[in-house]
């Protein structure tokens, strides 16, 4: 498949699409503008292309699309938060109004088990695809264990 997708032999493609609501959205939004075509980010390989390539290659895409790019491009640069929030957000809603990209679940729970020794750690905590954005946004330098840690510990 990662050959397939950036030639655009595939028709539909199936991936998780968790960007949206993830801490890395503004720096990796990959499933909400044409940054890549593989198969992480399947829906849209010759837009891609065309944006890399200038427009000499690939297949022009909509105005939405292309605002989209210069959303997510200002998102980059800019150092103001609240002007990165809503360039996100506006990233999002032409998402959801243009349906780029057809989501079927989004924001499903993800059930963590803490030991009982363990503390310190948040009740909820956004979620963010892979192991290190998921707990990084957890604060884990302030986790801590409670002793006895281990039954045999005990005094």
């Amino acid at each position: 498949m990662w050959t397939r997708y950036p030639a655009n032999v595939v028709q539909m493609g199936a991936i998780w699409c968790d960007t949206g609501t993830s801490p890395t959205f503004s720096t990796n939004p990959n499933l909400m503008v044409p940054l890549n075509s593989n198969a992480l980010s399947p829906c849209w390989s010759l837009w891609v292309t065309w944006f890399q390539s200038g427009g000499k290659e690939g297949e022009e895409p909509p105005e939405e699309v292309k605002k989209n790019m210069e959303r997510y491009e200002k998102m980059q640069t800019t150092l103001d938060k609240e002007e990165k929030i809503r360039l996100g957000k506006e990233i999002l809603r032409s998402n959801a109004e243009n349906l780029w990209t057809i989501g079927t679940i989004a924001m499903a729970p993800v059930p963590v088990i803490v030991r009982n020794n363990l503390r310190n750690v948040p009740e909820s905590i956004p979620f963010g695809w892979g192991f290190f954005l998921f707990f990084t946004t957890a604060n884990p330098e302030q986790f801590f264990l409670k002793p006895p840690l281990l039954e045999s510990q005990k005094y």
